[in-house]
C-alpha cells in the first residue's frame, strides 16, 4: 500500500515516472450475464446487478463489464443505483467504472432505469466520497419521465468520462442534478442532445432547504463536451440549456458558491447555457463563480431565452475570463443578458474574452432593468463594441481575431491575432494555461480568448548519430543523438 512510480526502462533508455496509488480495498466485478448468487470477486463470477455497488465498503472498485443493464427497478425508484447514505471515505472512495476497453451502458426509456445514479430519500439521506466512471446512458425519455442521469447530493464525489446521449424530455432539471453537492468533480463527460428546452440543463446545481447535505459548493465542471440541440418541443421554444446555478430563497444562511467551470467546449445550447439565479433575499446568495478557457460556440437561435449567459438575482464575485464565444444566439437578440430581481446584484466582471457576433447586427448584451456591462480587454469582432450608459468598458479590442480554421470548428489563433499578448494579467490568479492545457501567459502577455498562441510548429530536423549545436535567435540547445539497436539512417528531432 502506499504511493509509487511507474517507470519503464528498455535499452537503457529512462522514461518519465508516472505516480500511482495502492490502496486497501477489493475488486468485484458485474456483468449483464452475471448472477447476484456469485461472489463478484473475477469476471469469471460477476454479479448482475449495478445495485450490487452499494454492497461495497470504502476503497473497493466495481468494475462493469460490457454490455446493456437492465434494472429490477428496486422499490419502485427508477434507478440502477440507489444511494442511501453510502459512503467511502477520504482516501478511500468507492468506485463504479466500466471494464477498461468495454461499453456498460443502460436505456433511460425502459420501464424502471430512467437513472443511472439516485439518491434515494432525497430529502432525509446523503452520500460522500464516490466515483462513476466511463459509464453510458441513452434515451433520457419524457414517455416514462426519464431527464436525469445522474443525481448525487453529498460531498467528494466524481463523476469522470461518462457518456449521455439522447435526452428528448422536457423538464427543469439537469442530466447530472447536483444540488446541495460540495466538492463535486465533473470531468470529461461528453453529452449530445441534452433537451428539448432550455430548462433542461447539463448540470443543475441549486442551493435547497427541502433537502439535506451542505451547499451547492466547491464544484469543478471541465473538460467536457455538451452538444446541447435537439428541438423545440419544450414551452419556451429552445433546445437544450446547459449550467444552471442557483439558490432558493428559503435556504436560510446556506449559499451557492466557488463554482468553477473552465475549459469544456459548449455548442448548440438552446439559449440560456449559463443561468445563474440568486433568489431575492441577500447579496451574497450566489457567489465566487468561476467560467474561464471554454469554448462556446454556434448557439440556436431562441427568441424567449436567447442569451449564453444571463445574471437573475442577488450575485456576487461572478468572473468570466478567457472565453472564446463565437456566433450564438439570434442576429436581433443578444448573447449575455444582465438583469436584476428587486434589487441590483453586483455585475460580472468580463476580461479577455473573444465575443464574435452571428453578424454586424446582433447586440453583445441586453442589460433588462437594472443591468451593467464591466469588461476589461476583451475583443469585441462584427459587431460594434457597445457603449453608453451602464456600459463600463476598458481597454477594447475590436479587430478580427484572426482563427486558424473557424468554418472548421479551429478557433486557436494565428500568428497575426491582434489577441496575442493584449489580454490582462489581472486574471492570473484563476488562468494559469488554455483551453489545451498550454502555460499562459506564452509571450509578453496573456492572450484573448480561449486559446494561449504557442508559436510556429517546430520543423523537424533530421540527424545521424553524433553531437550538434543547434540556434535560433539567442536561443542554442545541444542535441546528442545516440543510435540504439540496428536501427539506420537519419532521426527525427
Amino acid at each position: 500500500d502506499g504511493t509509487g512510480q511507474i517507470i519503464v526502462t528498455v535499452n537503457g533508455e529512462t522514461s518519465n515516472a508516472l505516480p500511482f496509488t495502492v490502496r486497501s480495498g477489493n475488486i468485484y466485478f458485474v456483468a449483464p450475464n452475471g448472477n447476484d448468487s456469485n461472489n463478484g470477486r473475477t469476471t469469471s463470477t460477476p454479479w448482475l446487478r449495478l445495485q450490487r455497488f452499494t454492497n461495497l465498503s470504502p476503497g473497493d472498485i466495481l468494475y462493469a463489464r460490457g454490455g446493456e443493464y437492465i434494472s429490477e427497478n428496486l422499490n419502485g425508484n427508477d434507478a440502477h443505483v440507489m444511494l442511501y447514505n453510502f459512503d467511502g471515505a477520504p482516501g478511500s472512495p468507492i468506485a463504479l467504472v466500466a471494464y477498461p476497453g468495454e461499453t456498460a451502458w443502460i436505456d433511460g426509456s425502459k420501464s424502471g432505469g430512467r437513472m443511472l445514479v439516485r439518491q434515494a430519500d432525497w430529502g432525509s439521506s446523503t452520500s460522500d466520497y464516490l466515483v462513476f466512471s466511463k459509464l453510458k446512458i441513452e434515451n433520457l425519455n419524457p414517455t416514462n419521465g426519464g431527464f436525469t442521469a445522474f443525481q448525487v447530493v453529498g460531498r467528494y464525489i466524481r463523476i469522470i468520462g461518462n457518456s449521455v446521449l439522447n435526452r428528448r424530455t422536457y423538464a427543469a432539471a439537469g442530466i447530472f442534478n447536483t444540488d446541495n453537492t460540495e466538492y463535486l468533480y465533473l470531468y470529461g463527460n461528453y453529452v449530445k442532445d441534452s433537451g428539448t428546452d432550455n430548462w433542461a440543463h447539463f448540470v443543475y446545481g441549486k442551493t435547497k432547504s427541502a433537502i439535506p447535505g451542505g451547499e451547492t459548493a466547491y464544484q469543478y465542471i471541465a473538460y467536457n463536451e455538451v452538444d446541447g440541440y435537439v428541438d423545440n418541443l419544450g414551452p419556451h421554444a429552445c433546445g437544450g440549456g446547459m449550467i444552471d446555478i442557483a439558490r432558493e430563497s428559503d435556504a436560510g444562511a446556506k449559499t451557492s458558491h466557488h463554482i468553477y467551470i473552465h475549459s469544456n467546449l459548449f455548442k448548440n445550447s438552446g439559449g440560456d447555457l449559463f443561468y445563474t439565479e440568486g433568489g431575492t433575499n441577500d447579496t451574497y446568495a450566489v457567489n465566487n463563480i468561476y467560467v474561464y478557457n471554454n469554448l462556446i460556440i454556434n448557439g440556436i437561435p431562441c427568441t424567449a431565452y436567447p442569451d449564453q449567459f444571463t445574471f437573475n438575482g442577488f450575485i456576487r464575485d461572478f468572473y468570466v475570463f478567457n472565453n472564446t464565444i463565437y456566433k450564438s444566439g439570434s442576429a436581433n437578440l443578444s448573447f449575455i443578458a444582465t438583469w436584476g430581481v428587486n434589487a441590483p446584484i453586483q455585475w460580472p466582471v468580463f476580461m479577455n474574452n473573444l465575443f464574435i457576433t452571428i453578424d454586424n447586427t446582433q447586440p453583445y448584451f441586453g442589460l433588462g432593468w437594472y443591468g451593467e456591462v464591466h469588461s476589461d480587454h476583451d475583443l469585441y469582432y462584427s459587431s460594434l463594441v457597445p457603449s453608453g450608459a451602464r456600459y463600463y468598458i476598458t481597454n477594447a479590442v475590436a479587430a478580427d481575431p484572426s482563427f486558424v480554421n473557424p468554418s472548421g470548428g479551429d478557433l486557436s489563433l494565428q500568428s497575426n491575432s491582434p489577441a496575442i499578448d493584449a489580454g490582462t494579467s489581472s486574471v492570473s490568479a484563476i488562468v494559469s494555461v488554455d483551453y489545451d492545457g498550454n502555460t499562459r501567459p506564452m509571450g509578453a502577455g496573456y492572450d484573448i480568448g480561449a486559446y494561449e498562441y504557442a508559436g510556429p510548429a517546430v520543423p523537424m530536423l533530421q540527424f545521424s548519430s553524433g553531437t550538434y549545436s543547434v540556434s535560433e535567435g539567442t536561443a542554442t540547445a545541444t542535441i546528442n543523438v545516440t543510435r540504439i539497436g540496428s536501427a539506420s539512417g537519419a532521426v527525427s528531432v
